[in-house]
C-alpha cells in the first residue's frame, strides 16, 4: 500500500511538472523528443512478491534484478499508443521457517507484453500499460521441491523524460497478479502469488 501511494505522488508530481512544462519556452530540436517510432531500453528493478500459502507458510519473495525491453510507439491525436515486451533476470527470493519447517518461495525470469497509452507535454511523456505476464516460481521444502510456470494480468504507469531527440529516461511501476498454482510437493500448497515492480532505466527511439 505504501508503496502504491508513493507511486501515485510521484505521478501526481509529473502532471503538475507536466503542466508547468507548458508555460516553458520551446525546447530547439535537440532537445525536443520523438515519441513516436520502434525502441530498446534497459533497466534496473527492485521486485516486490506476497505469496499467500494454503499451509500457512507465506512469505515475501523480493531483490534487484536488471531487464531489457522493446516496443514501438505511433501518436494518434496527439495521444501516444504502442505495444511492448520486456524481459527479465528476476530472481525474487523469499524464505520462512527453519529446520523441517523450512520453505523456499522464488519468482523468477518475469517477463511481459503490454500496450501502452500516454500523453505527452513538451518533455515528458506519462502513460499507463496493461497486458500479461509470465514467470517462473519455485517453492522448496526440508525435503521436496517443485517449479511451476506463473502467468497473469499487469498494469502500471509512469514516466517518459526526454535526454535527447532519441534517448529517454524511465521510471514505471507495475503490478502483476499471477493468480493460484498448485506445487507438486507433500500437502499439495496452493500459493496466490502478486508481484510489485519499481523500474528505473533508459530507451532509445530508431
Amino acid at each position: 500500500m505504501k508503496l502504491c501511494l508513493a507511486v501515485l505522488v510521484l505521478l501526481l508530481g509529473g502532471i503538475n511538472v507536466a503542466f508547468a512544462a507548458e508555460n516553458a519556452p520551446a525546447p530547439s530540436d535537440t532537445e525536443n523528443p520523438d515519441w513516436t517510432g520502434f525502441y530498446v531500453g534497459i533497466y534496473g528493478a527492485y521486485g516486490f512478491a506476497d505469496t499467500r500459502s494454503s499451509d500457512n507458510a507465506d512469505s515475501e519473495p523480493q531483490d534487484p534484478f536488471p531487464g531489457i525491453h522493446a516496443g514501438y510507439a505511433l501518436e494518434v491525436e496527439k495521444i501516444i499508443v504502442g505495444i511492448e515486451g520486456d524481459i527479465s533476470l528476476a530472481d525474487l527470493d523469499g524464505d520462512t521457517g527453519s529446520g523441517a519447517s523450512f520453505v523456499s518461495q522464488d519468482i523468477d525470469n518475469i517477463a511481459a507484453i503490454s500496450g501502452r497509452i500516454g500523453l505527452p507535454f513538451d518533455n515528458m511523456l506519462l502513460f499507463v500499460s496493461a497486458g500479461w505476464s509470465w514467470g517462473d516460481s519455485e517453492r522448496n521444502t526440508f525435503v521436496s521441491g517443485d517449479r511451476e510456470f506463473l502467468n497473469g494480468p499487469t498494469l502500471g504507469g509512469g514516466i517518459l523524460y526526454g535526454l535527447g531527440h532519441h534517448l529517454k529516461g524511465r521510471i514505471e511501476y507495475v503490478h502483476i497478479d499471477y493468480g493460484k498454482v498448485t506445487y507438486d510437493i507433500p500437502g499439495s500448497p496452493n500459493v496466490d502469488s502478486n508481484v510489485d515492480v519499481v523500474k528505473v532505466g533508459l530507451d532509445y527511439i530508431f
